[in-house]
């Protein structure tokens, strides 16, 4: 079993609690508890600076799945990837509804999180994260290292500082780089793919 670790709410006594391989990514940030007793935290918009993006800690981690990244045990510690980390759905059957992993099939968003009024389609589950096929098809990998650039090890991950760096496709280390993809690439709705950016889009 994964062993747990607890995060401390800023606005709050109390803590929130994650696997401890997800523990050095998500204690970066400052979380604060919602009224809904739900953890998140605030991230800025380079388009409207004034208006900071609402960050849920449950969302944040299904969309980045570090423990996926560094394949070690945790929330994804199936046997095999037959099944939807989240739902029960098989490659190629749709995703459970509310299920966090879904995405909008017209915006490429994660389809719980979609309030747009358009029907938002039926994602199936491909074996792999949302984006994780474009990673890598566009070679946009990264790894968790520390200060001197050296990866850390998972068994040390809960006393060695580190930070993501993005490294090459053929870097075993490496893993989908998700944030990378998010900031060079666009959802197209008719390829249902993320393709690179075209200048000015």
């Amino acid at each position: 079993m994964n062993k747990s670790r607890e995060i401390k709410l800023a606005n709050s006594d109390k803590t929130a609690t994650v696997d401890s391989c997800c523990w050095p990514y998500l204690s970066q940030f400052e979380w604060h508890e919602l009224a809904d007793g739900r953890a998140a935290r605030l991230q800025q918009c380079d388009e409207h600076p004034d208006k900071p993006h609402l960050i849920l800690m449950e969302n944040e981690v299904a969309d980045r799945h570090r423990c996926d990244i560094e394949n070690i045990s945790g929330m994804w510690d199936d046997e095999d990837d037959e099944t939807c980390y989240e739902c029960p759905a098989e490659i190629g059957e749709p995703h459970s509804a509310g299920c966090p992993i879904a995405i909008c099939l017209v915006t490429g968003g994660q389809r719980i999180e979609c309030n747009a009024e358009h029907d938002c389609g039926s994602d199936a589950w491909s074996g792999l994260m949302p984006g994780e096929a474009e990673c890598i098809e566009y070679g946009f990998m990264c790894k968790w290292v520390d200060d001197a650039g050296q990866v850390i090890d998972p068994s040390d991950w809960n006393t060695v500082k580190g930070h993501w760096v993005r490294t090459t496709a053929d870097d075993p280390d490496g893993g989908p780089d998700f944030e990378r993809l998010e900031t060079e690439a666009i959802w197209d709705r008719d390829r249902k793919h993320f393709v690179i950016r075209r200048p000015n889009e």
